[in-house]
Parts: C-alpha cells; structure tokens; sequence
C-alpha cells in the first residue's frame, strides 16, 4: 500500500463525495470524475537517529460541471466543504493510518491554500485542492 491509498481510505470517511472511484494520478473526461495526484515537493528534516520526518503534497482534482452559476458556486461549496472537513480531523488529530506502508506515523494533514479551478473547458472545469500530509518515518 502507498501513503495515497492510505489517504485515499482516509478521504472515503467524508460523507459529501464519493470516493470509491477516486483515480490515482489520471483524471478522466466525464464530469464527476476525481483523483489524487502526488505532488513532486516534497520537504524532509533528518534527524540524529535517522527518523524522518517527511511533508508529502497531493493535489485532489474534480471535474465538475460549469455550465450555470448555481454549478460553480456548488462546486465552491463542495470543496470548502472538504476543506473545513480535513481541518476538522487534523483538529481532531484523527489522521490518516498509514502504517501498512511501513513504519510511518502521520502526524498532520492540512489544506495548502484555497480550491481553485485548474483547468476550464466550455461546460466543465476540473477544480483542485492541495493536501499536505505530515508524518514520521522512524528507523
């Protein structure tokens, strides 16, 4: 398992989208369609003993219908929703497990800076959130 599945798992928790069909590092044509990306940043601090602790960038993608205004302001809301979503847990310190990819500990997972349209087609645009996720990487 990758520290993306686990993030995936993770994001199937919220309740306002479906991320059963949530694509790894592809978007695909049809309206609805969401993926997570791993960013190639990537920050590390080493430590005297070995252990690393590692921040990780995904980029979250959906295609979302543009076509009236209603759809955009929706979309906007879709994503603050998730964003508020994400603060909550990380509040909570309810973070994602990723143990099953080795000996790692998340110990933060944050939204870096606001939703914003990626790409726009004529009836559609693909809107994109950036997660930062933080953890341990013992030796």
């Amino acid at each position: 398992m990758t520290i993306g599945e686990c993030l995936k798992v993770w994001l199937s928790e919220y309740g306002g989208l479906n991320f059963s069909e949530l694509l790894t590092d592809f978007i695909d044509a049809p309206e609805g369609c969401m993926a997570l990306f791993r960013s190639p940043q990537k920050q590390e601090n080493t430590y005297l003993d070995g252990s690393k602790e590692v921040t990780e960038y995904y980029n979250f993608f959906a295609r979302k219908s543009t076509q009236l205004d209603e759809d955009r302001v929706e979309n906007q809301q879709l994503l603050d929703d998730l964003t508020e979503w994400i603060e909550n847990k990380a509040f909570e310190e309810d973070y994602p497990d990723l143990s099953q990819v080795g000996n790692l500990a998340c110990e933060d997972i944050t939204v870096n800076g606001a939703s914003a349209i990626n790409s726009q087609e004529d009836d559609n645009a693909i809107y994109q959130v950036t997660i930062a996720i933080q953890y341990l990487k013992e030796r």
